[in-house]
């Protein structure tokens, strides 16, 4: 690394830097298993014979190069500018794709300098900056490979779960932000401000593949997804007394995760193949990144409910990709508080979070075991109204049916509406609380000890 700095008239600081790294990571995982115990419940490698025992050696490892440079000027104490890029080179890349190259700017003014000093405004400055970040992917994922010779299956080998990508491209990250940071009443009182855009383009997931493929997941480039939000932090010194003094941080945050684009045709990306029942975490094209896919009761397109002719059940929708819930908060924070009285500290941090689906498993599984409080009325009889194919006319005709709420009911109707097990996220929770008390200097004069801090 080679560092240059140069102060031109006392009104330019001028930093230069420039650098190079290499990273190399060797990761042994090694496991052994015995089967099949001589002496009973006696747990020892040892108490096996040798055609019992397996060992397995898996070994990573993975090169980085890099070459990186700074610029960065500062004019007056007042305005500030930085210019990076850096260039590496992975070996866990096709030889294609093993370069990328990731600049940033960014820039500030602090405004109040320009000004007369003043009690109401203390300080002033606005900031901006453009950045992108590159990605390589995990190792040894460009290759397809055979796992074998297996015991059970009477020898030879099989593919590995996991299908090699010889096309896989770095992960692009490139964001935008604006801010301002301001301070009032000689520093009682400051706001600091921030908006974002976060787009990641070519992001390497490993989503579930077609089991036709012969595999279970392949890592892939998975488009753009495209975050946007802003960050609100307010601080205040309420009161401020010799020996008292009273300070409070209020943090407010809001995000919005958008799916731009997908790779080929596909409509949803499963980056999970955990679900319960028919609902699991999904991203949807144009839609949702944090969403939530299941299974519904089929509505025709006025919104009215669809019935069986024969039983008078909701007709269940075959298809688990219908979009469901958003688990992405509406705004999340925290507000913290802290007294300080003489050698006494006293905080607390409360948090806070609104909106968010989550998808209650525990609900469901109740349910289909007859748990759930809402099967209470087994055995009742419950009403519904929609639309029904009659199978004469072959037209839809407005229905009322009623139906007995049976096991059968609850098991595969009911706990197949997906929607009825999602809820809605919110909480105010007290996070931390501390008390800490500083021995007085006099006690630590004559001690090796500069200060002395008790937590309770």
């Amino acid at each position: 690394m080679l560092n240059f700095h140069k102060v031109i008239a006392e009104d330019w600081d001028l930093n230069l830097l420039l650098g190079t790294s290499a990273e190399d990571t060797h990761i042994q995982a090694n496991s052994l298993r015995a089967e099949n115990f001589s002496i009973p419940n006696f747990q020892s490698i040892n108490n096996a014979e040798n055609g019992d025992k397996y060992l397995n050696q898996v070994i990573t490892d993975k090169r980085l190069l890099g070459v990186y440079g700074e610029f960065r000027a500062g004019y007056k104490n007042l305005a500030f500018f930085s210019v990076t890029g850096r260039n590496d080179w992975s070996s866990t890349l096709p030889i294609q794709n093993r370069s990328f190259f990731y600049p940033s700017v960014s820039g500030s003014l602090i405004f109040t300098e320009l000004m007369e000093k003043n009690d109401m405004l203390s300080f002033g400055k606005l900031r901006a900056s453009y950045a992108q970040v590159g990605k390589d992917a995990p190792a040894y994922q460009t290759n397809t490979y055979l796992f074998g010779p297996e015991l059970t299956i009477g020898g030879g080998y099989r593919n590995a779960w996991t299908r090699g990508n010889d096309q896989l491209k770095p992960e692009t990250t490139t964001s935008m932000e604006f801010g301002t940071e301001l301070k009032f009443l000689k520093n009682r009182l400051g706001l600091d401000f921030t908006y974002y855009q976060n787009n990641s383009k070519d992001q390497i997931l490993q989503p579930r593949v077609s089991n036709a493929t012969g595999y279970i997941l392949s890592y892939v480039n998975t488009g753009e997804i495209e975050n946007k939000g802003f960050e609100i932090s307010l601080n205040a010194t309420p009161i401020k007394r010799d020996h008292f003094t009273w300070d409070m941080m209020l943090n407010f945050s809001h995000n919005k995760g958008v799916v731009k684009s997908l790779p080929a045709a596909l409509p949803i990306l499963y980056v999970t193949d955990v679900q319960v029942g028919n609902g699991k975490a999904a991203s949807f094209g144009n839609g949702n990144f944090m969403g939530l896919s299941g299974s519904t009761w089929q509505k025709d397109a006025d919104g009215n409910l669809l019935l069986d002719w024969e039983t008078g059940n909701p007709l269940t929708s075959t298809l688990t990709t219908t979009p469901i819930g958003n688990r992405e908060p509406d705004f999340i924070g925290g507000l913290t508080n802290n007294f300080t009285y003489k050698n006494w500290d006293f905080s607390f941090l409360f948090d806070f979070r609104k909106g968010g689906d989550i998808l209650n498993g525990t609900e469901y599984l109740m349910t289909t075991y007859g748990l759930s409080k809402e099967t209470e009325n087994r055995g009742q009889t419950l009403t519904f109204t929609g639309k029904s194919l009659n199978p004469v006319t072959k037209e839809y005709e407005t229905v009322t049916r009623e139906v007995i709420a049976t096991e059968k009911y609850y098991r595969d109707i009911y706990a197949n509406n997906t929607p009825f097990f999602v809820e809605k996220v919110n909480w105010l929770r007290l996070r931390s609380v501390s008390l800490t008390y500083s021995l007085p200097s006099s006690i630590l004069k004559r001690s090796k000890f500069s200060k002395v801090l008790l937590l309770m």
